[in-house]
């Protein structure tokens, strides 16, 4: 369950840097107030509780049953050395398979399209920084012929 909630924070924690870099880019002044190391700390304190909370579901998908293989006419010499098992669930049973899939891809759900949106936006917003709109010539831009011309 570690792992899995370590991964899903992860995934998140790139989208909230990700956020912090397109609103670093489109508002640099106010991005100073909104990023201080301590809101940081609560963001990423927010994207832990997040991340806990969407994958507590998948605390219901096993129970633990004592084995009873090895006693009572049940011969598995393979599972005969352990004193409980790991059953899957009747909640497991009851959301079926696409429940199962979607708890086991949610960390790919959300994230990557969102990661996706924030690089397209941010690629956006620098581009309309480097380069001039029609109409708005630079001092800076070269003649069509190619020369540049020099003022006596």
């Amino acid at each position: 369950m570690a792992l899995l909630v370590g991964k899903t924070w992860s995934a998140y924690m790139t989208v909230l840097i990700s956020v912090e870099r397109l609103l670093g880019i489109a508002f640099p002044f106010h991005a100073i107030k909104w990023f201080t190391l301590t809101r940081a700390k609560y963001y990423a304190a927010g994207v832990l509780i997040f991340t806990l909370t969407i994958n507590s579901p998948r605390l219901f998908l096993v129970r633990i049953e004592r084995n009873i293989y090895g006693s009572d006419g049940f011969n598995i010499p393979s599972l005969q050395g352990f004193r409980y098992l790991l059953k899957i669930s009747e909640f497991a049973l009851a959301i079926g398979t696409r429940g199962w899939v979607l708890l086991a891809n949610i960390d790919y759900f959300l994230p990557v399209p969102l990661l996706l949106l924030l690089m397209f936006l941010s690629y956006n917003q620098k581009g309309n920084e480097f380069y001039p709109k029609p109409g708005n010539q630079s001092s800076y831009d070269v003649p069509s012929g190619g020369h540049c011309a020099t003022s006596d």
